[in-house]
């Protein structure tokens, strides 16, 4: 099976991968190492890890006694282990068929989804906001606003002990309470659509990456997480679905308001326009009626001028 080297893909729940690259030659220690180095250092979890837990994810189990207790319990064979909680840190093995099926996987122990209990308080006044609420997982939807969620590391404030007895990680809590500060920007850019203040909307749209919507981190290659994965799909079409339906909702109000400033520049403009017709009539009658005057004066001084021409005339005759 292993003339030619064979590359087995391990992926994590958060959508990490790790190569394992197997090779005749190997040695049992060798392969522990191999797959110890993919699941503490490339899919990061020995970071978790205190003491020398670092060298456990991945154990060959070589004999047994009837007083063994933990989860080593069948000699020869391997035992890989996840200290991520809950979905996140499951393990999917792909590769050659015939070779995933020697390693007969089968999950010894389930994960299990966190508890945690939070507080929110806000950072100026110290005013609580909501407190010791219990949040499955380790996400805070809607608890702040309604239009904001919070996703924080699984793993916070959390330590992994490795167990002798238990032949398997052990999460402790730290010692202190787990504390960030969330800074909340209104982010809604807000249109001017009438001629007075407070005539404006407001428009936003939420964060639509697939790591918001859930879909960043999708595994089907087991018909299990292949049906998880459905019931992700479907929320995030319906998360998209109802952001689309809200970008419509913006859109017809602008053009309806658009529609009506275009109306109502036209009764502006018409308005105006009989406003000048008339201030144009009213100036045309008052030049007129100078222009008359005028002329009247004009004849009348015209004829003025004449009567002593005339008076002479007679006088000279």
């Amino acid at each position: 099976m292993l003339e030619t080297p064979q590359t087995i893909t391990i992926s994590q729940g958060d959508g990490k991968t790790a190569t394992v690259t197997l090779y005749a030659t190997d040695t049992i220690n060798e392969l522990k190492n191999k797959f110890n180095y993919a699941i503490g250092t490339e899919l990061g979890q020995a970071e978790y890890v205190t003491g020398d837990g670092a060298s456990k994810f991945c154990t060959f189990v070589e004999k047994t006694a009837a007083d063994d207790q933990g989860l080593e319990t069948v000699g020869g064979t391997f035992m890989f282990r996840s200290i991520l909680p809950g979905d996140k840190g499951n393990l999917t093995f792909s590769g050659d068929e015939d070779l995933i099926n020697t390693f007969a996987l089968n999950v010894v122990k389930e994960s299990s989804t966190p508890a945690f209990r939070a507080s929110i308080y806000d950072a100026h006044s110290g005013t609580p906001i909501a407190t010791n609420i219990k949040v499955a997982d380790n996400r805070l939807i809607g608890v702040l606003h309604p239009n904001v969620d919070i996703e924080f590391d699984a793993m916070a404030n959390v330590k992994a002990v490795w167990s002798d007895e238990e032949k398997n990680f052990i999460l402790q809590p730290d010692d202190t309470s787990y504390e960030a500060i969330i800074h909340i920007v209104d982010s809604s850019t807000v249109f001017q659509i009438g001629a007075n203040e407070g005539e404006d909307i407001a428009i936003d749209i939420g964060d639509m990456s697939s790591g918001a919507l859930g879909v960043n981190a999708i595994n089907v290659s087991t018909r299990e997480s292949a049906s998880k994965a459905i019931g992700i799909i479907d929320a995030a079409i319906n998360t998209v679905s109802s952001q689309r339906a809200k970008i419509g909702a913006y859109q017809n109000a602008l053009e309806y308001t658009s529609e009506n400033l275009t109306t109502t520049m036209t009764n502006l403009t018409a308005a105006e326009s009989r406003i000048r017709d008339a201030d144009m009539a009213a100036t045309m009658m008052e030049f007129v009626k100078l222009q008359i005057l005028n002329q009247s004066g004009t004849s009348m001084l015209a004829q003025a001028n004449q009567l002593p021409q005339s008076v002479l005339s007679l006088l000279q005759g």
